[in-house]
């Protein structure tokens, strides 16, 4: 799913990340990374791991003016798959990445870890658990130049997915055209699968990561908050202040990676993901059922809300009480197992159906 960043996001402060580097030379130790990212007036920088231990720096004659006719990223790219061959300096590469964690935590404003993917491991994905449990990378590095890992082989594939199940980028440094094609391929193969979104709007509330959110927002009626729609939809609201209770659409945006089992925190028992109202979902999509307070241009005043401030909005529809709820002993019984609600709320619901005659 893509999303277009909203306005509110977006601030007047500016910060300039460099594309990236490695963990050698001018990048070797924290000193000299803040001093080097100082004088080029660069904020954070991306962080790969490089020739281990060494301070050297390489600096190479203009090569594209010495032989006009030359291709050189082809030419550095051999060069470069040579050496790395015969110094065989691959196993510096794979304990670089622990050198690298330890610069990202020196410098956690300064350095983006990002995990440098390897060839060495039985299970690339039971890898990548392990040590972005440990050390929360921001990313993932392939440089196929120093290992041979085709964009075709299972490892690329199975990199790939565990990257889109955690929401993670994929930095490449491709050795030739014909992965660059590969590449292409491989991309035009997922797009097809694609369903693209654009958010109508943001939630504003007083909830973020540090404060968290409530489990539901019906059961915290007290909860208010705003849906600041985009101006361009503000006609489509004509006559919904008409429902006193809406559904809302939402995507969560705080929200990293996904397994197929979940153990809610009230409950006790392992369930299905599906199971579950869980946020950490193959598609991170949110369903509250919210009162609409008022309506005032493009601003809805909404309670009993479970949003973080700034979530993006994908629909909203009014709720139909005639043929959206659906009351009966096995569903609450379910509730009450999953850990949702209290007894006293589930007693009372019970009530509600054999006394009151809901029950179906």
């Amino acid at each position: 799913m893509e999303l277009k960043v909203n306005k509110k996001q977006i601030t007047s402060t500016k910060m300039i990340i460099d594309g990236h580097a490695h963990a050698c030379g001018d990048y070797l130790i924290p000193e000299k990374i803040i001093i080097h990212l100082a004088e080029s007036k660069v904020d954070k920088l991306v962080l790969v791991p490089g020739e281990l231990n060494s301070e050297k720096t390489y600096s190479f004659p203009n090569v594209a003016k010495l032989l006009p006719g030359l291709n050189i990223t082809k030419f550095f790219n051999y060069l470069t798959k040579m050496v790395i061959s015969l110094t065989n300096a691959q196993k510096d590469f794979i304990a670089g990445n622990a050198y690298v964690y330890e610069l990202a935590k020196a410098l956690p404003d300064k350095v983006i870890q990002f995990y440098l993917v390897t060839n060495v491991f039985d299970s690339i994905t039971r890898e990548l658990d392990d040590k972005h449990l440990k050390w929360k990378f921001k990313g993932l590095k392939f440089h196929q130049c120093w290992f041979s890992i085709s964009i075709k082989s299972k490892i690329f594939t199975e990199t790939a997915t565990w990257a889109i199940k955690n929401d993670l980028p994929i930095f490449i440094h491709l050795f030739s055209d014909s992965e660059v094609k590969m590449l292409i391929e491989h991309k035009i193969n997922n797009l097809r699968s694609m369903i693209k979104y654009e958010a109508i709007g943001y939630f504003s509330t007083e909830y973020n990561t540090g404060t968290g959110a409530p489990r539901q927002g019906m059961l915290k009626p007290g909860s208010k908050g705003t849906i600041i729609l985009n101006s361009e939809y503000k006609n489509g609201l004509k006559n919904l202040d008409q429902f006193e209770y809406i559904f809302v659409l939402f995507h969560f945006h705080e929200a990293k990676g996904w397994e197929t089992t979940v153990n809610p925190p009230e409950s006790g028992h392992e369930f299905g993901l599906f199971a579950t109202r869980s946020p950490r979902r193959p598609n991170p999509i949110g369903l509250s059922l919210i009162k609409l307070d008022s309506i005032k241009d493009n601003k809805l005043f909404v309670s009993g809300i479970d949003a973080f401030d700034g979530t993006p909005v994908l629909d909203i529809k009014p709720f139909l009480p005639t043929i959206d709820s659906k009351i009966t002993e096995k569903n609450v019984m379910a509730e009450f197992y999953l850990g949702h609600h209290d007894e006293d709320f589930i007693n009372d619901s019970l009530v509600k159906i054999f006394i009151k005659g809901e029950k179906e």
